[in-house]
């Protein structure tokens, strides 16, 4: 059983844990300050009073959910590492291992049409989890909340913890309440989805300010479908065991990735995450679109005689951007159109010749 003040439920490698409400109300003024960078793409956001740099990231879920992550170090390092230390997720989670945090970001959402039944993690020998905690209260609102899979006998003993992991014992009383009868038909579709036994029931796991639920291997949840009377935040973190193997590792970081620009290995390393080269990869299309169309009109615009020098320059310049994009470094706003000076040097050049040609004529 793990030691007070954490719960376990009655779903394997799930845990329900006091947070001191008060340092949880504070962060909402960020999430509500948070405002479109000028200049930027629509999922880059910034906390203007402290230069805090954030992205958004939208899964393609009947949602209005956002996961809202540190875009830069500064932001990991100046807000969501020490916040995780001032929570003491660490502290109240060593039952199960020297816990180092991965990943933070906000989460907002305001309607949820339709459930999406997943699982976080898989394969990393209980080692790695997600923490959520709702910003606001919600004592209110009858959904919103949040559904999980109660698991029958044998799909509980696949999500037991490993055998080299800290188990927990399941007490007698849960946080989990039987789901509403308007929740059936989200049961039976992840109950197909997850190829589970007819016996295995859905549970909504309502959110109270000042309590986290933390859960981790084979923790089959989604949000709950309903429509907000105002927007929902939450803080979520991502977090586990830094002695995990690398292919428990390897396994959690493939989720991790793709949630953000920035994230931390178990040795305290930042990394970058996919989103980040997403973007970057998406601002360099966007670039060569525009070059092309530039090129294109230039071209079109120049004599027959001077197209095939304009196109032996442009040649030159695609070459030095495709070695760009093989060493991974699609750095075009440096790469500027120079191609009209190149031109003009070949056009010196061949002017040149032509001069010098001209005076031999002369002296003839």
């Amino acid at each position: 059983m793990p030691p007070a003040p954490v719960v376990a439920t009655e779903c394997a490698n799930a845990y329900v844990c006091p947070l001191d409400a008060a340092k949880l109300v504070a962060l909402r003024h960020i999430v509500e300050g948070l405002r479109q960078e000028s200049g930027g793409q629509k999922s880059a956001l910034v906390f203007k009073p402290r230069r805090w740099r954030f992205h958004a990231e939208r899964p393609t879920w009947k949602s209005d959910i956002r996961w809202i992550s540190a875009a830069d170090e500064q932001t990991f390092r100046g807000l969501f590492e020490p916040l995780f230390a001032k929570l003491g997720i660490a502290s109240l989670f060593s039952f199960l291992g020297d816990m180092a945090l991965f990943s933070g970001f906000f989460v907002t959402r305001g309607h949820t049409r339709k459930t999406h039944f997943h699982t976080d993690f898989g394969d990393t020998g209980s080692r790695c989890f997600t923490l959520m905690t709702p910003l606001y209260d919600m004592a209110d609102l009858r959904d919103c909340h949040l559904l999980c899979q109660v698991p029958t006998d044998g799909e509980a003993a696949a999500c037991a913890p490993a055998a080299d992991a800290p188990a927990a014992d399941v007490p007698a009383a849960c946080p989990l309440a039987d789901a509403p009868v308007a929740c059936t038909v989200a049961a039976a579709a992840v109950a197909a989805a997850a190829s589970v036994g007819a016996r295995d029931v859905i549970r909504q796991y309502r959110y109270e300010l000042g309590t986290a639920i933390a859960f981790g291997d084979g923790f089959v949840h989604g949000t709950e479908t309903g429509e907000a009377p105002s927007q929902l935040a939450f803080l979520c973190f991502t977090f586990g065991d830094r002695r995990c193997t690398p292919e428990q590792w390897s396994a959690a970081e493939g989720y991790i990735k793709e949630q953000g620009p920035v994230y931390q290995d178990p040795t305290g390393r930042l990394v970058e995450g996919s989103s980040n080269k997403r973007a970057r990869d998406g601002d360099a299309a966007k670039s060569i679109e525009s070059k092309a169309a530039s090129w294109a009109e230039e071209f079109g615009g120049l004599e027959e005689d001077d197209q095939y020098a304009y196109l032996q320059a442009l040649a030159v310049k695609m070459n030095g951007m495709h070695l760009q994009f093989l060493r991974g470094m699609p750095n075009l706003a440096e790469e500027d159109d120079d191609l009209e000076e190149e031109y003009d040097d070949e056009d010196d050049e061949e002017s040149e010749d032509d001069g010098e040609e001209a005076a031999g004529d002369d002296d003839e």
